[in-house]
């Protein structure tokens, strides 16, 4: 089965998603160049019917509704307030040895 595909910044990225399980061997060869022309590549028409702009990390969190934070307290999670911290990491830390 063949796979298309492009090279970014030394790393080769098909133009559809592709599902392999981790550690299937792939045999890469180079495509022939395209003629130089005018008209958008099939990369470029891929990645605008597909979605695959890239976007920056402004435009994620407005997209995602995520905003600056008001207090360092919305780090902290929502952890329970009858179970010790101090309890939690020695149990951690008896579960590594």
């Amino acid at each position: 089965m063949d796979f298309k595909g492009y090279v970014d910044k030394g790393w080769i990225k098909p133009t559809e998603p592709i599902t392999l399980p981790d550690g299937t061997p792939v045999t890469f060869k180079r495509a022939r160049p395209q003629a130089a022309t005018n008209t958008p590549s099939r990369i470029e028409k891929s990645k605008a019917i597909r979605g695959w702009r890239a976007r920056s990390l402004k435009e994620l969190a407005s997209e995602q509704g995520v905003g600056p934070l008001k207090s360092l307290d919305q780090l902290a999670g929502d952890w329970p307030k009858n179970e010790s911290v101090d309890e939690f990491l020695r149990s951690v830390r008896k579960g590594r040895k």
